[in-house]
C-alpha cells in the first residue's frame, strides 16, 4: 500500500487455517480422454453391449461407414505418398543432370575469352594467318595504340608557362581516361571472339603452339558436355518409364508430374482427416448420448466405465461462474464517487460499523465464489483471520516502507565484506530494501508532485516495484503461509487444499483493502473533509478489487509456481534455491502487480474502470477452472490439435443457413427410428410438467418492478407451454409498457402524479387482459409444473433498476450541478490581503492580489492579476515583490463547495525592481515560481453568496477570506 493514494479491489468467501488431508491422485487429461477413447470403441464395436438398442443403431451405421472410407482413403493414400515419392526422385535426377549439362556449357563459354585472347596474340606473332574474324579486335587494338602514341607526343613536350603546363597535363589526363575506357573493351572484344570460333567450331584453323593449350582444354570440356548429354538423356527415359509404371497404378491414362501428384495427395490427405475428425465427432455423441442414459448404468459391461468417465468429467469442466456480482460492487462504488461530495462526517461508531458490514459483506460475496470453503465449522476462523490481519497487513506496510526509506539513506552503498560469493547474498536483502526504497521515493515524488516523472514506462516500473509489489506479497502472505506449512508431495495435494489457498489470499486481499480503507479515513478522508461518494469507492469499489487481486495470485500459487516455489527452497546449495523460490514469489504476483498498477496510474475513471473489468473477467475464468488445462476450453484443444477442416467449415456454414433462414434440416427418419421408448416417455413427461415461473407472483411483483417485469416471464412461461402466439401477445405488453412508462417519466414533470397514475393503471389493465389469462390456464392444465427459480429474474431486474436509478439520479445531479455552477459562472474582481509572521524567525510575509476571476460554464476557468509579497524581518528593510500572474484551469461548483484544478500557471516579474532580482539569483527565482505555481495547483474553498453580486470565498487550506464582486457587463 501506498500511503498517499492507491486504488484496489477485491472479493472473497471465508476460511483460514488449513488442514493437510490425504489426497488422491487427480485425473489427467490423458486418463480422461484414454476412458472416452475406449467406452467409445466399446459401444461402436461390432460385438457392442449396445448393439441391438435402437438408440443407437444409426451411430453404429455411420461409424461402420466411416471405418469403411478411412480404410480405403488411407490406402489411397499410401499408394500416392509412394508414386509421388518415385516420381519425385526420377523428376530430381532429371533436373540434376540438366543442371550438369547447364554447367558445363557454362564452363565452356568461360574458356572463349582465354581462347581468343591468345588467338589474337597468336595473330599478331604471326604464327596464324589473318582473318575477317579478327577484324574488331585489331581495330580495338589499333584505337589504343593510336591513343598511346599521343599520350607519348604530349609527354616529350615541355612548356615553360604555368597556364600551358595545366593545359598539357589536362591533356594527358584525357588521354589517359580514353586509354583505360578502350581497355576495358578488351575481356569482352577476345570473348565475343572466342565464342565465334566456338560456335563454328573451326577451332583447327587457329592452332599453334601458343593455342595448342587452350584447345586441348577446350577439346575435354566438349568431351564433358557429351556425357553429361547422355547421362540426361538416360535420366529423361527414366522419367517417363516411372510416370508410366505410377500411371498404371493410379489407373489413369497420364500423368504429367510430381507437383500434380502432390496435390492429389494433399486431396487426398484432406478427406482423410475429414473423416478422422467425423469419426472423433462421432465417438464424443456417443459416449455423451451413454451418459446420458440412465438405463445404460444396469448393464454391467458399461456401469463402471460410465461411471468413473461420469465423474471425471465433472471433476475436469470449469465451473461457469457469472462476473457480475463481482461487478455491480466495484462499478457501483465508481459511480457513486461523482455524487457523493457532501462529507460523511462519521463518528467511531460509525467507521466501526462501515468496517464490520464491509468485512462481512466481502465474506459473503466470496461464498459466492468458493461455496464448498464456507463451512460452518470454519466461518469463525475467516472472520477472525479477516479483521485480525487487516491490522497486521496495515503494519506490515508501514514498516516495510520504514525499513526500505531507513535503508536507503542509511545503506545506500554496498559494504566492503559483499564482494565475494557469500558476501553477495548475504547482501541481497539490502538491495533488495534499497531497490524498493528508491522506488517508493521516485513513486511517492511524482504522486506528491514533487517532481515530473522521467518516463511513464519508468514510473509504472517504480509503481510495480515499491507499491504493486510490497502490497500484493503481503495480501498473498497469508496464503503463502499455510503452503509453507505443506508436507507430502506437491503432487499428492487434494482439490480442497489448492480451494484453501486462493481463498486464503483473498481473505488477505480483502483484510488489507479493509485496512487501508480505514487507514485513508483518519490520516486523509475525515481531516480533508471528503464526501462520501469517496467512501463508496474506497468500502466498495477498492476493498473487492483488491481481494480480486489477491485470488488471482493465490490461483497462480496453487496451479502454477507452487511446485517450483517448494523445488527451489529444498535446493540449498549456494543459496540458489532460497533465491529462485524468492523470485517465483515475485512473478507470483506479477500479474496481480500489473493490473494493481495499471489502476493506480489510470488518469480517468474510464481506463480505471477497463483495468478493473480486466482484473474482474480474468479472475472469475481463473478461479472456475480447477487446473491449468481447464484454461483453455476442450473444443479449442480438439479443433488445435486436429486442425480445421472443409468439412467444419462446410458444416458450420450449413448450420449458419439454416439459422439464417429458419429452415432447420428435419430429422431423417432413421434419426426418427432410432429414438428409444425411454426418450419418447422422458419427453412426453418432460411436456406434461414444464419449467415455469409462478404467474400469480410475477403479477405480485410487477406492483415493484412494474409491468413489464411481469410481462416478460409471461411470455417466457407460454413459450415453454408451447403457445407462441400467446408469447409474442405477452411480448407486446412489454413493449407497451416501456413505451409508458418512458412517456410517464418524461412528461412527469408537468405532473408529478402521473407516472405513478399511468404504471398503476398499466398494470390493472395488463392483469385483467393479459396477465390473469396465463394464471387461470396454469391452473386447469398444469398445476403440477416444476417451479423455476426467481433468482435470475429478480437479480436482472436489480440490477437494471439500479442502473436506470443511477443513470436518473446521475441526470438529477448534473442539473443540479449546472444550476450551481450558472449561479457562479462570470467575471468577479478580487482584492484581498493577508499577512502571518513566522514565529521562529519573525519574518513578516504579506500578501495581496489584486485581479479577475473568470469561471465559464463549460468548467473552464482564468484568474489574472497581480501579486504583490512584501517581507519583513526586524532590523532589516523591507523587501517588495511584485508578479504578474495568469492562470488556465478548470473548475467545479455544487452549490457550496467550489474546486479549482490548475492546467497551466504564468509568472512573471512584475515591476523593475523584481526583474532585476530575477536577473540576478535566476535560480532562487525560478525555484520561488516553481513553488507559487505548486500552491496554486489545486484549490478547495466554500462559498457563501452575500448576493447575487458579491461572494466570501474561505480557502480550506489556509483559512483566508477572499472576498469577490461580479463584473458586470453592461
Amino acid at each position: 500500500m501506498n500511503f498517499t493514494r492507491d486504488h484496489s479491489p477485491h472479493k472473497t468467501a471465508g476460511l483460514t487455517i488449513m488442514s493437510q488431508e490425504p489426497a488422491s491422485p487427480r485425473p489427467t487429461e490423458a486418463t480422461l480422454e484414454t476412458l472416452q477413447k475406449d467406452l467409445a470403441s466399446t459401444l461402436l464395436a461390432p460385438e457392442s453391449p449396445v448393439a441391438n438398442e435402437a438408440a443407437f443403431q444409426r451411430d453404429r451405421q455411420e461409424y461402420s461407414a466411416l471405418l469403411e472410407q478411412r480404410s480405403q482413403i488411407t490406402k489411397s493414400v499410401e499408394l500416392f505418398r509412394s508414386v509421388v515419392e518415385e516420381v519425385g526422385q526420377a523428376e530430381s535426377t532429371v533436373q540434376k543432370s540438366e543442371a550438369t549439362l547447364q554447367g558445363e556449357r557454362n564452363h565452356l563459354l568461360e574458356l572463349a575469352a582465354k581462347l581468343g585472347e591468345t588467338a589474337f596474340a597468336s595473330l599478331q606473332s604471326g604464327e596464324i594467318a589473318d582473318d575477317p574474324r579478327f577484324q574488331a579486335r585489331k581495330d580495338l587494338q589499333a584505337q589504343i595504340n593510336s591513343l598511346r602514341q599521343k599520350k607519348f607526343s604530349l609527354s616529350s613536350e615541355g612548356p615553360s608557362g604555368v597556364v600551358e603546363q595545366a593545359s598539357l597535363k589536362a591533356q594527358q589526363l584525357k588521354l589517359i581516361g580514353q586509354i583505360k575506357v578502350e581497355e576495358l573493351k578488351v575481356g569482352s572484344v577476345n570473348r565475343a571472339l572466342g565464342k565465334e570460333i566456338l560456335s563454328t567450331k573451326t577451332e583447327e584453323t587457329i592452332r599453334c603452339s601458343s593455342t595448342q593449350q587452350v584447345l586441348d582444354t577446350i577439346a575435354h570440356q566438349r568431351r564433358r558436355i557429351s556425357a553429361a548429354k547422355s547421362e540426361l538423356t538416360m535420366a529423361e527415359k527414366n522419367l517417363a518409364d516411372v510416370k508410366k509404371r505410377a500411371a498404371d497404378r493410379l489407373e489413369t491414362n497420364t500423368i504429367s508430374d510430381a507437383a500434380s501428384l502432390e496435390s492429389l495427395l494433399k486431396q487426398q490427405q484432406s478427406q482423410l482427416r475429414s473423416i478422422n475428425s467425423r469419426v472423433e465427432d462421432l465417438e464424443e455423441a456417443t459416449v455423451d448420448k451413454a451418459l446420458g442414459y440412465e438405463w445404460l448404468r444396469d448393464n454391467p459391461a458399461l456401469s463402471e466405465p460410465l461411471s468413473r468417465l461420469d465423474q471425471l468429467k465433472k471433476e475436469s469442466t470449469p465451473r461457469k461462474l457469472a462476473v457480475w456480482p463481482l461487478a455491480v460492487v466495484v462499478i457501483a462504488g465508481h459511480l457513486l464517487a461523482n455524487f457523493g461530495s457532501k462529507p460523511l462526517n462519521l463518528s467511531g461508531v460509525g467507521v466501526l460499523l462501515l468496517y464490520v458490514t464491509t468485512g462481512l459483506g466481502g465474506l459473503g460475496l466470496l461464498a459466492y465464489y468458493k461455496p464448498e470453503l464456507a463451512a460452518g465449522q470454519r466461518r469463525y476462523k475467516s472472520v477472525f483471520l479477516l479483521f485480525a490481519y487487516s491490522v497486521i497487513s496495515i503494519v506490515l506496510v508501514s514498516a516495510f516502507q520504514s525499513l526500505a526509506d531507513y535503508a536507503l539513506v542509511h545503506w545506500p552503498k554496498a559494504p566492503s565484506w559483499s564482494g565475494g560469493r557469500l558476501g553477495f547474498f548475504m547482501d541481497l536483502p539490502r538491495r533488495l530494501l534499497v531497490t524498493v526504497g528508491q522506488a517508493y521515493q521516485d513513486t511517492n515524488d511524482i504522486m506528491y508532485g514533487l517532481g515530473e516523472p522521467e518516463s511513464f514506462p519508468t514510473f509504472f516500473k517504480n509503481h510495480m516495484l515499491s507499491v504493486g509489489l510490497v502490497e500484493e506479497i503481503i495480501k498473498l502472505s497469508p496464503a503463502l503461509f499455510a503452503f509453507a506449512a505443506f508436507t507430502g508431495p506437491w503432487q499428492s495435494r487434494s482439490k480442497e487444499f489448492n480451494s484453501k489457498i486462493v481463498y486464503l489470499a483473498m481473505i488477505g486481499g480483502l483484510a488489507f483493502g479493509l485496512g487501508e480503507a480505514v487507514y485513508y479515513h483518519f490520516t486523509m478522508y475525515a481531516p480533508m473533509q471528503f464526501g462520501w461518494g469517496v467512501y463508496a469507492t474506497r468500502f466498495l469499489s477498492l476493498v473487492t478489487i483488491h481481494s480480486v487481486w489477491a485470488g488471482i495470485s493465490g490461483w497462480i500459487l496453487a496451479y502454477v509456481t507452487g511446485g517450483w516455489i517448494r523445488k527451489a527452497f529444498t535446493t540449498v546449495a549456494h543459496g540458489f534455491g532460497p533465491i529462485g523460490g524468492c523470485l517465483l514469489v515475485v512473478a507470483t504476483v506479477g500479474v496481480s502487480d500489473v493490473l494493481h498498477t495499471s489502476h493506480n496510474l489510470s488518469n480517468n475513471q474510464v481506463w480505471t474502470l477497463t483495468w478493473d473489468v480486466v482484473s474482474l473477467a480474468l479472475f472469475a475464468w481463473l478461479i472456475g477452472c480447477s487446473s491449468v488445462s481447464q484454461l483453455i476450453p476442450e473444443e479449442v484443444k480438439r479443433r488445435w490439435k486436429r486442425g480445421i477442416s472443409t468439412t467444419d467449415v462446410t458444416a458450420a456454414a450449413s448450420r449458419l443457413h439454416q439459422l439464417a433462414t429458419g429452415n432447420p434440416t428435419p430429422p431423417t427418419e432413421l434419426q426418427n427410428a432410432a429414438e428409444s421408448s425411454i426418450d419418447t416417455q422422458s419427453t412426453d413427461l418432460n411436456s406434461r410438467q414444464p419449467q415455469l415461473w409462478n404467474p400469480n407472483a410475477a403479477g405480485f411483483w410487477s406492483l415493484l418492478l412494474s409491468p413489464i417485469f411481469g410481462a416478460w416471464l409471461h411470455a417466457k412461461n407460454w413459450s415453454q407451454l408451447g403457445q407462441p402466439d400467446k408469447a409474442k401477445q405477452s411480448m407486446l405488453w412489454v413493449y407497451a409498457s416501456v413505451a409508458v412508462v418512458v412517456m410517464a417519466a418524461l412528461f412527469g414533470d408537468v405532473n408529478p402524479s402521473l407516472f405513478q397514475v399511468a404504471c398503476g393503471g398499466l398494470l390493472v389493465v395488463w392483469w385483467i387482459r393479459s396477465g390473469n389469462e396465463q394464471y387461470r390456464y396454469v391452473s386447469e392444465h398444469c398445476p403440477d409444473y416444476d417451479k423455476k427459480s426467481w433468482s435470475t429474474p429478480l437479480s436482472l431486474a436489480g440490477f437494471v433498476a439500479f442502473g436506470l436509478v443511477a443513470v436518473s439520479l446521475a441526470f438529477t445531479i448534473d442539473t443540479e450541478s449546472q444550476q450551481a455552477m450558472g449561479r457562479l459562472a462570470g467575471t468577479w474582481s478580487v482584492r484581498t490581503q493577508h499577512s502571518e509572521v513566522d514565529q521562529d524567525s519573525g519574518v513578516e510575509t504579506r500578501v495581496e492580489f489584486d485581479g479577475t476571476y473568470t469561471y465559464s460554464l463549460d468548467g473552464d476557468s482564468q484568474s489574472q492579476g497581480q501579486l504583490i509579497m512584501t517581507y519583513a524581518a526586524p532590523r532589516r528593510a523591507r523587501q517588495r515583490l511584485t508578479f504578474n500572474m495568469e492562470t488556465q484551469g478548470t473548475w467545479t461548483f455544487d452549490g457550496t463547495i467550489l474546486r479549482e484544478f490548475s492546467k497551466s500557471n504564468s509568472i512573471e516579474p512584475g515591476d523593475a525592481a523584481t526583474l532585476a532580482i530575477a536577473k540576478n539569483d535566476p535560480d532562487s527565482f525560478s525555484n520561488m515560481r516553481k513553488q507559487m505555481a505548486l500552491m496554486d495547483n489545486r484549490g478547495v474553498g466554500s462559498v457563501t453568496f452575500v448576493n447575487e453580486n458579491e461572494v466570501e470565498l474561505i480557502d480550506n487550506d489556509t483559512g483566508w477570506i477572499v472576498k469577490m464582486r461580479r463584473i458586470t457587463q453592461e
